[in-house]
């Protein structure tokens, strides 16, 4: 069992306690524990004879705001029962950690190892650095304190002989892996060598302190230091022996020596502590107060979540010449110009050189005003997550990049701004959506009119082309809004990044500017003459090859077709340098080139061709796999060799195949072979050749699949090439694509159950484990999709889940709210005994529902326990459908299902019905669709127009974007709502038609009429008509029944 326990919370001591909010996390990681002791995480850091836990008792007294934590786990050489694996065990501590931090995953992070722990936290930022999960670990690491660990390997103390002696007791027994904890102190062993490796390449990165004992020589000052300048290690003498170095008795001398020297240096980190989101190893993210000239101000990268290729190495030196007439990029940084444009062809580097832009350290030396200056970056998309595609998301980052900033600068009127939209802000995209563009540029408005200090606003903003929406109104507004701050003192400067549409040229096209394709043709050349230069030399040294001479004639040839588009030159050096590890001569190597297609579209083509064709449903599958995955999944692990190796499969495999749970394997056995990973890989890139990427990764199976590079969406898989290949090939050897990942979010779920499902939040509640919504969410969306797309029930995966579920955690259909994940970055599993069933409405699997109403009848939807489905379909939103606020046909269709079979909208729970949630859910919202046809199912199966809202027992007071008017009836709420969207005259009928009290009023006794009224002459009139029509009905209804 591997837990996170809480010391301290980090939110202040005495009379600030639980006022103060934390900025910062200190890990303790125990180490070698050959006794086995339950209570060693303890032990290790707290005073037996005094009782002393210096971590709780004393360091919250100098530094409250740490939130302080014990990271408790198996670590005994004897045999064990749980994670065998240390690589395993590495990953378990960032998957706790990554969920304790879940809520703030950049708040900065301190970690301190004793022993094996050291280890432990090494391997854990050797794996953060290569899986995407766990990268915000790996950046948010700033200090690093290791007592007694054995960088150099350990010498032989009797505790590490008995460890030694129990490996060899574990890989006596039958069925038992020997313990490779025991290798990780082995001086010289193969997997120490490999950890070091992997090691040394971070080492810069971290501030870091290393004591070394002075009794004995368990680990030597040799092997407990790791040589680095002073301005990276301090190196300190600790008077005690090995296993007494983290506990402190405050009554003796020596010990009260030796716990200063630690306090101290502990405390000097605190005092250094970044801001949260900086990172140690990145200059870029300090604040232009605290950084020297050295230092850029930079709030916020904004590299994306997809890849941008990094840039060959010199390349771009040319953005910086100011010799150079035609490059005026210095000359803008330095100037009152507000606005610089980067453009290019398809391919080009654009986003290269923004990155590098962004990351390089010259640019804070070329600003006007370096020392107040907010330097942020955003990245559009086609194929990113879908913040990096609408307009809304860089509104969202501008805003809440410069409200960091204000507060930092400690800015009265915009932090009142920034307490009021923070909480808004920094969730996910379902919350952020919740503010619609005209509200966003009405608030950047207001900041650059309110702020009081002279600061700068210098924005990146690349892929202005990929925005969905009207570009025409994207850049008026964004150029509008620059030179409106011209006078202010916030002025705003932007770079623009883009291909030449017309319609961005033509606004554009006077500012300052290059085309970086005319720019580009040495770092091209360096890059080719490198790469190939590189095959040349390799082939050289084998026996026998005469051919591998190098050609600077074949690079200028290369340098003179590509015309500035690098993204061509890296496919066509690729094939060039296979060509040359097949001892390929000059003549062949320069055919090859002469046959390879100038321009991206038919160089993509020349690639289709040479693909066997049957092989080309396989091609097809990928392409469309990575599509989706990039449009529809934040979980990094479907899109990577592990993902593929389902994806390649008939998913129905998912269902069939055990889980890891009935097995009675070992995690290693778990996991993709290396080999099976190879064969996968292989085939990937005999049927995709140079259209994707496959990255490189510690381990194989973590290795992410990528398109090459977004032309590749745009020139194969939108394009009449790909309908070709489609016309070609079997149709019943292609996938559907969420199918195939519901499959492989399946496969994971049931292969790593302890990794994407379940974790322990304390350890009493060892029976009732947390559920995880990472690609438990990943799966439901998945089905969500699949019957979108298949126009089919998924019942048989929704069942494999189930049974799946079942088996790590008995009864997880009647979990309690206390067990259920609220992580902030993924939806919540919906709440109170929340059933499969119950789960499927929340995704709107509408077809799913169907299916158990006709297997089991209309009783299933009254004999769901717990929360009312109802419920489930308008409050708990798991879909995208609600998540952007457009009322879809799931939504509609699943509460249609239920009203029809039985479902009750005025059945209350806490206060609340369905209907009044389905109200609470569209007010002060904006919508794709009007929310009429939900709001009309509901009236028409009993809702009540009139129903005062209630909250926790309180009468729950809307306020109207705003309108300081409140409502306190659903009447008046969609009365409001009309007056915001449009006049709906059917859904005004409806409400009329099913109210029987016009007399209702709201809590400030204004009535439905007189709200009306209010609202606009148009909407008091249309109710008035609509009031007077149902009278006239019920005379005649009256009448006719008199006859």
């Amino acid at each position: 069992m591997s837990i996170l326990e809480e010391l301290h919370a980090g939110t202040g001591i005495g009379l600030s306690f639980g006022t103060l909010e934390p900025i910062l996390d200190v890990v303790a990681i125990h180490g070698l524990n050959p006794k086995g002791s339950k209570n060693h995480a303890i032990e290790t850091w707290q005073d037996k004879k005094s009782g002393n836990l210096w971590l709780r008792d004393r360091i919250p007294l100098k530094q409250p705001q740490a939130r302080v934590f014990l990271y408790r786990y198996n670590s005994s050489p004897v045999l064990r029962t749980s994670k065998g694996r240390f690589i395993d065990e590495a990953n378990q501590f960032l998957q706790c950690l990554s969920l304790e931090r879940r809520k703030d995953p950049q708040r900065p992070l301190l970690l301190l190892g004793h022993s094996l722990g050291g280890i432990l936290i090494k391997q854990a930022l050797v794996n953060a650095l290569n899986n995407p999960k766990f990268d915000s670990i790996q950046k948010a690491t700033y200090g690093l304190i290791f007592f007694g660990t054995p960088h150099g390997g350990s010498g032989d103390d009797w505790k590490i002989m008995l460890g030694k002696a129990s490996v060899r007791i574990a890989q006596s027994l039958p069925g038992r892996n020997s313990n490779d904890i025991m290798d990780a102190l082995k001086e010289g062993s193969l997997f120490t060598d490999s950890l070091q490796e992997h090691w040394r390449h971070q080492l810069g990165r971290y501030k870091i302190v290393t004591f070394y004992e002075g009794i004995g020589n368990v680990v030597p000052q040799s092997s407990a230091t790791l040589g680095l300048p002073g301005d990276h290690e301090n190196q300190i003498k600790i008077e005690a022996k090995h296993g007494d170095m983290c506990r402190f008795d405050p009554s003796l001398d020596m010990d009260k020596i030796n716990y200063n020297l630690v306090e101290g240096s502990m405390l000097e980190l605190c005092e250094n502590v970044p801001q949260s989101g900086e990172t140690n190893h990145s200059v870029m993210n300090r604040n232009c107060e605290e950084a020297s000239d050295q230092k850029s101000p930079i709030e916020d990268k904004g590299i994306p979540s997809y890849t941008i290729s990094e840039a060959h190495q010199e390349s771009f030196q040319w953005i910086w010449n100011t010799q150079n007439s035609k490059i005026k990029f210095v000359d803008w940084l330095r100037s009152e110009t507000p606005i610089f444009w980067i453009s290019g062809k398809p391919g080009a580097g654009k986003s290269t050189l923004m990155k590098y832009l962004l990351e390089s350290e010259r640019l804070v030396t070329h600003l006007s005003r370096p020392d107040a200056t907010i330097v942020v970056g955003y990245f559009f998309h086609e194929l990113g997550e879908p913040q990096e595609k609408n307009f809304g998301g860089l509104l969202h980052t501008i805003i809440y990049q410069l409200l960091i900033g204000f507060q930092k600068r400690n800015q009265a009127a915009p932090s009142q701004l920034y307490k009021l939209l923070k909480p808004h802000l920094e969730c996910n995209l379902a919350s952020k959506a919740a503010f619609p563009d005209s509200l966003l540029m009405r608030i950047l408005g207001n900041l650059v009119a309110e702020c009081k200090e002279t600061l700068m606003l210098c924005l990146f903003i690349d892929g202005i082309d990929e925005c969905h929406g009207d570009h025409r109104m994207q850049l008026d507004f964004l150029t509008q809004w620059v030179r409106s701050s011209s006078d202010k003192k916030l002025s705003v400067k932007v770079c623009f990044g883009s291909r030449v549409e017309p319609e961005i040229a033509l606004r554009l096209s006077n500012e300052p500017t290059i085309a970086i394709h005319h720019f580009s043709e040495n770092d091209i050349s360096k890059y080719v003459t490198e790469r190939l230069g590189q095959a040349w030399s390799l082939m050289a040294q084998e026996p026998g090859v005469t051919t591998a001479k190098p050609d600077q004639h074949l690079v200028q040839k290369v340098v003179r077709k590509a015309e500035g588009v690098f993204i061509w030159v890296t496919i066509v050096v690729s094939q060039l340098i296979v060509a040359i590890e097949e001892d390929a001569g000059a003549d062949k190597l320069h055919n090859l080139l002469a046959d390879l297609p100038e321009g991206l579209e038919k160089l993509y083509a020349s690639i289709i061709d040479k693909i066997d064709q049957k092989n080309w449903h396989h091609t097809i599958n990928t392409l469309r796999l990575i599509r989706h995955l990039n449009s529809h999944y934040e979980e990094e692990n479907t899109k990577t060799l592990l993902g593929f190796s389902v994806a390649i499969e008939d998913p129905i495999n998912s269902i069939l195949c055990k889980a890891y749970l009935e097995t009675g394997f070992t995690f290693d056995d778990a996991s993709l072979p290396h080999h099976q990973c190879t064969q996968v890989k292989r085939l990937l890139q005999r049927s995709c050749r140079g259209l994707i990427e496959i990255e490189d990764s510690q381990d194989l199976s973590q290795a992410r699949v990528t398109l090459l590079h977004r032309t590749v969406e745009e020139y194969v898989t939108r394009s009449q090439l790909f309908e070709k290949m489609l016309d070609k090939v079997d149709r019943k050897l292609l996938r559907d694509t969420a199918v195939t990942a519901m499959a492989i979010s399946l496969r994971l779920l049931k292969n790593y159950p302890t990794n994407y499902l379940l974790y322990l939040d304390n350890p009493s509640k060892l029976k009732h484990p947390q559920l995880y919504s990472g690609d438990f969410h990943g799966f439901f969306c998945a089905a969500q999709e699949a019957e979108r797309s298949t126009g089919l029930s998924q019942h048989l995966y929704l069942e494999e889940l189930d049974r799946v579920v079942s088996l790590i955690t008995e009864g997880w259909n009647d979990l309690d709210d206390e067990n259920i994940s609220t992580n902030a970055a993924v939806p919540a599993i919906p709440p109170k005994k929340s059933g499969l069933l119950s789960m499927a409405v929340s995704y709107h699997l509408s077809l799913y529902v169907q299916h158990q109403i006709d297997r089991n009848g209309k009783a299933v939807i009254k004999q769901a326990h717990g929360k009312p489905l109802l419920f489930c379909a308008v409050d708990d939103i798991h879909t995208k459908y609600f998540t952007d606020f457009h009322v879809g046909a799931p939504v509609i269709h699943t509460c249609e299902l239920l009203l029809q079979n039985g479902a009750d909208p005025m059945e209350t729970r806490e206060s609340k019905t369905p209907w009044s949630c389905m109200v609470m859910r569209f007010l002060g919202r904006s919508y794709d669709l009007t929310p009429a046809k939900p709001l009309m199912l509901m009236l028409e199966h009993g809702a009540d127009p009139t129903q005062r809202v209630f909250e926790n027992g309180h009468h729950y007071v809307f306020e109207y974007q705003f309108s300081s008017k409140p409502h306190t009836t659903t009447f008046h709420a969609i009365l409001s709502l009309m007056d915001e969207c449009s006049l709906d005259r059917p859904l005004l009928k409806s409400l009329v038609d099913h109210c029987n009290d016009f007399e209702a009023t709201d809590s400030g006794g204004v009535g439905i009429q007189e709200w009306a009224d209010s609202l606009s002459p148009e909407i008091g009139a249309s109710l008035r008509e609509e009031i007077a029509a149902k009278k006239q009905r019920e005379r005649s209804r009256i009448a006719s029944s008199a006859q």
